[in-house]
């Protein structure tokens, strides 16, 4: 599927919700993503906070820089 980019069944892979996007920010050919990701693998569940930075060349990807964050924040000045 992957390597023959099939995207057909993506539907059967993964649920709609898949990553609940915050916020996209877009400034000339770079776009920043702000997203929660969540999935249960072996009956556990797991979720984080992530960040795509997206770049375009001529209308196409032309790389895509992905960081996580783990889900539970310490803020000591709020």
């Amino acid at each position: 599927m992957w390597l023959t980019k099939d995207s057909r069944n993506l539907e059967d892979i993964f649920t709609p919700n898949i990553r609940d996007i915050k916020n996209i920010y877009h400034d000339k050919n770079i776009f920043t993503v702000e997203w929660t990701f969540s999935c249960t693998e072996n009956n556990k569940n797991f979720s984080f906070d992530g960040v795509s930075l997206i770049t375009f060349t001529e209308d196409k990807i032309a790389e895509i820089k992905e960081f996580e964050s783990k889900k539970e924040h310490y803020r000591p000045y709020k």
